[in-house]
């Protein structure tokens, strides 16, 4: 594992590989908790990432962004959305979710350098944190009654980038040398890195696997 970013060249213009990384722990995370439609893109001059999905992403090194269907924010949820206790532990979960993707890129950027996932959260990791209090705001709107939901999704996001680290890997990789990565690329280069057809992970199965990998270390 390296303690530096490797700088390469993007075209034309140079990106520090940690920033790869980053975005590409956005993307395996969203993709092995059932999000088909991911794009990733690095912003260019101007520091703006065009995206397909998305539009313009300004005041950014870099983007990811995937297919939602959920309210992100509080001032987003609709009555429909609290119609049933079904309807409401579906949304739950998918907020659950969502957190688990915005946090996945600080999570493989600190694997890959070393640096803190605290200090992340305070750095190249700002906006995603953003999204989490939002999202934490939307999961307590809808029942959410775990007042420590940042520190398991925490955790959720750790076991999973930790299972899937080279998948993280190799997508930055191909990540750098495309510079732009529409969901129907992103598609095939995951066909071929893992499977067109991926595992889904529930949570319940995150906190099993991250249950079992605590005791492998701790043994």
């Amino acid at each position: 594992m390296s303690t530096q970013g490797t700088i390469i060249e993007i075209g034309g213009y140079r990106w520090p590989r940690h920033l790869a990384i980053h975005e590409a722990g956005h993307g395996i995370a969203a993709w092995f908790l059932g999000n088909s439609r991911v794009e990733i893109a690095l912003a260019g001059k101007g520091r703006v990432a065009k995206t397909y999905l998305a539009g313009d992403a300004d005041e950014c090194n870099a983007v990811a962004v995937w297919h939602i269907n959920y309210p992100r924010k509080i001032d987003d949820i609709r009555t429909y959305h609290l119609s049933s206790a079904e309807t409401k532990s579906e949304l739950k979960n998918q907020v659950c979710g969502a957190m688990i993707c915005s946090l996945a890129g600080i999570v493989a950027q600190s694997r890959y350098t070393g640096e803190s996932v605290n200090a992340l959260m305070g750095t190249s990791g700002k906006y995603d944190m953003r999204d989490v209090r939002d999202l934490i705001e939307v999961y307590h709107a809808v029942g959410g009654e775990d007042e420590h939901i940042q520190s398991k999704s925490l955790s959720r996001t750790q076991s999973l980038i930790a299972l899937k680290w080279w998948d993280v890997i190799a997508l930055a990789k191909i990540l750098e040398n495309r510079n732009h990565m529409p969901a129907s690329s992103f598609q095939a280069v995951m066909g071929s890195i893992d499977s067109l057809s991926p595992k889904v992970w529930t949570l319940d199965e995150l906190d099993n696997l991250g249950y079992a990998q605590n005791k492998v270390t701790s043994g």
